[in-house]
């Protein structure tokens, strides 16, 4: 299922100039394949540092998934002395989540580090990745919450009807 979910996202990455993305926890989607696919192909990939402090996300640039070390709550991130200006202007954010629903809004775990980062930066194009099996017809949210653009399953592409 993960290899389907990467060839659905490389044909919406492969024109990016930035692609911001994740490292795979518990049950998100595996999309490491396609940092490697992206960065082999010359495309900009970005990975979160994960603030707790302030619990806000700060991007930053890789060349290498070799970069990546344990960072807060255990997941992979790049280096923290690497370069933090990166221009987020047209990226693009694949977005994990534990469940979607079809209006676009998300389950994450709960600290809205996501929908922090999003109203920090609207233009960011918001796609989120899930199973098919974790897209529900409705979940609850709150006014806080953003809803994605797109979400990418295996089985293809939904745009939100919110």
């Amino acid at each position: 299922m993960d290899d389907k979910i990467c060839e659905h996202l490389a044909s919406l990455t492969k024109d990016a100039s930035l692609v911001l993305l994740f490292y795979p926890v518990k049950n998100e989607p595996n999309l490491l394949s396609l940092a490697k696919n992206l960065l082999t192909a010359g495309v900009s990939v970005a990975f979160p540092i994960s603030v707790k402090d302030t619990t806000t996300l700060d991007f930053r640039k890789i060349s290498s998934l070799d970069e990546l070390k344990e960072g807060a709550y255990g997941i992979p991130e790049p280096p923290a002395n690497k370069p933090n200006r990166i221009a987020l202007e047209g990226a693009i954010c694949i977005t994990p989540a534990l469940a979607v629903d079809m209006r676009g809004f998300r389950l994450g775990y709960g600290k809205g580090y996501y929908d922090r980062f999003f109203k920090s930066n609207p233009s960011v194009r918001k796609i989120g990745v899930a199973y098919q099996s974790f897209i529900a017809r409705s979940l609850p949210f709150d006014e806080h919450d953003i809803p994605l653009d797109l979400i990418i399953t295996e089985k293809g592409a939904i745009v939100p009807n919110g």
